[in-house]
């Protein structure tokens, strides 16, 4: 495929990351070329539909669960995700959404946080992970979710590079309903929406 790139920028070297489709991923060696590298801006969300605006789910993937958008009660905006497990999983995290991320960097500090609220008191899993082999776990975090809009987040500074890489909320631990809105992954610690005051953060994680 052809992508276009920028024409200004610090050059590095590259990888390709293919996935086929049973999820088997493979990554090239590094390139002998070179290529202006995208730098997200500090506190700027790396996520894609983290309010689910769209009225769906991409480019967010769900396992073991019934989602769906919901219009009722959104924290913010016209749409809110409803999720709920088929049932309780042997491990947390066989059903829930996550997302897939370029990468995470070595030393970089991050945060993931999230507007929850569930149909009754429950504990539901963030996390970011390595998206190949073994999912091994960067700042997860299990929180502590009640039944009114809350803002949760997972803060963490990564130990390595992790190439290709995602974000997680885990919902297997138990089968009642969680809502989630206006979902964002970025460099840098918390940074509160502030527009609620009264939705203080309930469960700082570090």
């Amino acid at each position: 495929a052809t992508v276009p790139l920028p024409t200004t920028g610090t050059a590095y070297g590259f990888k390709v990351v293919a996935v086929d489709t049973a999820g088997n991923v493979g990554i090239s060696e590094w390139s002998n070329y070179v290529l202006p590298q995208w730098e997200p801006r500090p506190g700027a969300n790396q996520l894609e539909n983290g309010g689910f605006e769209s009225g769906g789910l991409d480019p967010w993937i769900s396992h073991g669960g019934t989602l769906t958008v919901d219009t009722g009660s959104p924290y913010e905006g016209g749409a809110s995700l409803y999720m709920k497990a088929h049932g309780v999983g042997w491990w947390y995290g066989d059903a829930g959404i996550h997302h897939l991320l370029p990468e995470l960097r070595g030393g970089q500090q991050y945060t993931l946080s999230a507007f929850m609220r569930a149909d009754a008191p429950r504990m539901v899993h963030m996390r970011a992970y390595r998206d190949s082999g073994h999912r091994n776990h960067r700042g997860e975090h299990a929180l502590h979710v009640g039944t009114e809009w809350r803002e949760y987040y997972v803060q963490f500074t990564a130990n390595d590079d992790v190439l290709p890489a995602g974000v997680a909320i885990d919902v297997a631990e138990s089968t009642t309903g969680l809502w989630v809105d206006d979902v964002r992954f970025y460099e840098g610690s918390y940074q509160p929406v502030g527009t609620h005051p009264a939705l203080a953060i309930v469960e700082p994680a570090v």
